[in-house]
């Protein structure tokens, strides 16, 4: 990329595009628009696609934190794109973003990982930034500009076209997702006059939108011409609303002076904001005392000025806060007031209201922060009863300061010097190898989860993988993380290398890198849940790249278990080869011919049990915890059965007042907590867990298992697992035949129910139940050490046969 202004296009990705933002004003839009002064073109758009990125020479991030803004930066980085993420915000602080799953601070010091640039405000906050980040990425300072209203208007119009496309795109998106269901149901029949049908449907839909947007947007640029020699603000509505808002009026003599502070009235993570007032209250209040003087304070909630400020003996009148209003608001004001706390959050924050205020010709009283040190001598610091007394009575002085700040502000925050700023910043990631590739980015293997249960799965043969060698990354499935963020923030804390592939990846030579030799995935077939696993093995596949997977669980569709949805005929895998936990005896007997031929019996890579965790629940540590699991398939059970297991919970609450009993559904199935509509059981000592809230979300069943004396659960992998730990367990076996789970308890009636846990208050008997559980274990698994080993000398030893 050279650096030719003409030639390089600027994609801005923001979380709004509503101007009425202050961040989205002064750290897109102003920007955008000086650098199009430069000769830069730029896009902009709220919502992340894969399509934005093409043609961009780098993607401008302006303080959006979801993990589709990391999705993002990351394909723009993979593809060479440098990224800059803006900041404008201590976002650090301890109580910023409170409530959130995923904390603002996490998901930027995902995007600095493939960041080449961070911009922010102010120094204190590049000090910040610098201490989290350290100096594997530079960070720039870069102010807040002049807001003004030809700038105003030129904002509106340059979101007018992405505004108006956002809501034509809608029906384009859901003809698309028309178009690609029924390409995908209907794709076995190879109709390209279907294709062709909604290929042209889709064209006529396009050239609609295209034509309304021009027409629309010829329209808008009349409208602009037409209002231009028009004031663009008015006090009359502004007025209205503060009456609507029921705000208290006080009489005020008609040559009051006015005294004006504006922003936004704070929030919960800081000291800043409307309460900031109640710093100087001494001294307004005395001036208030010898000076007809009013206090006007536009922000952006009404509440909080009547409690805490129109309480002040001083007349104050409150005004909703509009950007086009602010003009006559400036004009009528006689000074400004910015008292600070100076707090960790308000330290970091830019000089953009002092420079908006000056600029419009009104002198300042504010508490100094090294965001205004530049305008000493121009402003009035840290006296704010002599400095408001002073410019009420001097008018001469107000206007010499006003004058003498103008200067300071022309040459430091206009748009030209804004601009500059932004080409340096520019010019500083060209110069560097924007298209580096990290290691990571280029790995040997590549390990792809899309289910919680994957990650127990996946880690060993990570570790084992790189202790031989092998340059590792995990691909996750970018709707996984979106259901279940548990699966990232465990990833993350491996340390391993990730990357996040939307569901409509892209089949092309750049989709794997040039280093892989070899696809993982934990969990693959022709089923429609591990389709996202199926299509990157097909497309490996394709690109001579070794494919295998892996056994996930016990009762494994297509391994060793079929039924009448999932019958083992039916089920097919695209991998070369798949590692299986035992012998060809766990197989099941209609097993395909193919598919024993891919068969690899290494063992279960899964570790008996992981870091433990504390529950997020108040239990007696005395006290006996039953687990009692609910697993994925069940539609395998009549509703006799689901009665029958209801009812036995109910009769174990009752029959033991003094034991818990925790239920654990599938954090995929979700049947008692979400698709189960008939009564379920509530009793003192029962414990529904919902693994979508987010007290639960992290709690995995091997978290949950070394808090129990017992399991007791519907077939599933919980019983391996349990027993594998010495746990007593019982399988729920109403009308099932289960041969397979012997020699375990088989739970075939209520006596049973009852039974099973009367064994487990029994030292001897209990004692009997961990034997069984060890004999299970023992049938059914080959042993467990060095299964990750055998795995990836598999992979390795297949190296020689599948090159690219």
């Amino acid at each position: 990329m050279g650096l030719a202004s003409e030639k390089i296009t600027i994609g801005w990705k923001t979380s709004s595009l509503n101007s009425a933002i202050a961040s989205i004003r002064y750290r897109a839009l102003f920007p955008l628009l000086a650098l199009e002064d430069l000769g830069f073109k730029n896009k902009i758009c709220t919502r992340v696609t894969r399509s934005f990125l093409v043609d961009l020479d780098v993607l401008v991030i302006v303080k959006s934190f979801t993990l589709d803004d990391y999705w993002l930066a990351q394909e723009a980085s993979r593809m060479g794109v440098p990224v800059v993420f803006d900041l404008c915000d201590n976002i650090f602080i301890e109580e910023y973003g409170s409530g959130q799953y995923r904390s603002p601070a996490d998901t930027f010091l995902l995007i600095s990982s493939v960041a080449s640039a961070i911009t922010v405000t102010t120094q204190p906050l590049a000090d910040v930034v610098k201490a989290k980040i350290g100096d594997s990425v530079p960070v720039y300072i870069i102010p807040d500009g002049i807001e003004n209203d030809i700038l105003l208007s030129r904002i509106e119009k340059s979101l007018f076209l992405p505004k108006m496309y956002r809501y034509i795109s809608i029906p384009l998106i859901m003809a698309t997702v028309f178009y690609t269901r029924c390409r995908d149901y209907y794709g076995q029949f190879k109709s390209d006059g279907f294709e062709l049908t909604i290929r042209r449907l889709l064209e006529k839909i396009g050239q609609l939108s295209y034509k309304t947007l021009k027409f629309c947007y010829r329209m808008k640029a009349k409208l602009f011409a037409r209002s231009a020699n028009e004031s663009l603000v008015t006090d009359l509505p502004i007025v209205a609303e503060a009456n609507k808002l029921g705000s208290p009026q006080r009489a005020v003599a008609k040559d009051a002076k006015k005294i004006l502070w504006f922003g936004n009235h704070g929030a919960a993570h800081a000291k800043f904001g409307m309460m900031d007032l109640l710093l100087i209250q001494t001294e307004l209040e005395s001036i208030a005392n010898e000076l007809s003087v009013e206090l006007v304070v536009i922000s952006n909630n009404v509440e909080k000025y009547n409690k805490h400020i129109l309480p002040m003996v001083i007349p104050s009148r409150y005004i909703e806060w509009s950007a086009e209003s602010m003009g006559q608001h400036f004009a009528d004001a006689d000074v400004v007031v910015i008292p600070s706390a100076k707090d960790d959050f308000s330290i970091c924050k830019s000089a953009n209201r002092t420079v908006l205020a000056m600029t419009n010709g009104v002198p300042v009283v504010a508490t100094l922060t090294p965001a205004l040190e530049d305008l000493r001598g121009a402003v009035i610091f840290d006296d704010f009863d002599n400095g408001i007394r002073q410019y009420l009575t001097d008018k001469a002085f107000a206007t010499s300061q006003v004058e003498r700040g103008k200067a300071i502000i022309d040459q430091l925050y206009g748009q030209e010097s804004i601009g500059n700023i932004w080409l340096k910043v520019i010019k500083g990631i060209v110069e560097q190898d924007v298209k580096r590739i990290a290691e990571s980015s280029n790995p040997d293997l590549i390990v792809a989860v899309h289910l919680p249960q994957d990650i127990s799965l996946a880690l060993p043969v990570l570790e084992e993988a790189n202790k031989q060698g092998l340059q590792c990354v995990v691909w996750i499935n970018f709707q996984a993380i979106k259901r279940w963020p548990g699966i990232l923030k465990t990833i993350q804390k491996s340390r391993f290398n990730f990357r996040i592939i939307a569901e409509d990846f892209k089949v092309n030579d750049q989709l794997f890198p040039s280093r892989v030799f070899a696809l993982l995935s934990i969990t693959e077939s022709n089923l429609n849940p591990h389709r996202f696993t199926r299509e990157l093995t097909k497309a490996a596949n394709k690109f001579g790249i070794y494919t295998a997977t892996m056994q996930h669980g016990f009762e494994n569709i297509g391994l060793s278990y079929s039924d009448d949805i999932h019958n083992i005929k039916r089920i097919r895998f695209e991998s070369s080869h798949i590692y299986t936990w035992g012998d060809s005896n766990t197989y099941h007997p209609d097993i395909l011919k193919e598919t024993l031929e891919k068969c690899v019996q290494v063992g279960c890579s899964k570790p008996k049990s992981i870091d433990f965790k504390s529950l997020p629940c108040l239990i007696d540590k005395e006290s006996v915890v039953i687990g009692v699991f609910e697993n994925l398939h069940w539609h395998r059970y009549s509703e006799d059965y689901r009665t029958d297991f209801i009812n036995g919970v109910n009769h174990l609450a009752v029959q033991y007042p003094n034991i818990t009993f925790i239920i654990k559904p599938h954090n995929a199935g979700l049947w008692l907590t979400g698709r189960y509509d008939g009564e379920k059981p509530e009793h003192r000592n029962v414990l529904i867990i919902d693994p979508l809230s987010s007290d639960w979300s992290d709690i995995t069943a091997a978290h949950l298992l070394p808090h129990l004396s017992a399991v007791i659960t519907t077939p599933s992998t919980i019983a391996l697992d349990a027993a594998r730990l010495s746990i007593p367990t019982a399988v729920v076996a109403q009308g099932l035949q289960l041969a397979n789970y012997a020699p375990l308890s088989l739970i075939r009636d209520m006596h049973d129910w009852g039974a099973f846990v009367s064994q487990v208050l029994n030292a001897y008997q209990k004692k009997s139940l961990e034997e069984q559980s060890d004999q299970f274990i023992d049938r059914v698994l080959l042993s467990n050490e060095g299964a990750a080993k055998r795995i990836v000398d598999d992979i390795k030893n297949n190296k020689i046969n599948f090159n690219r």
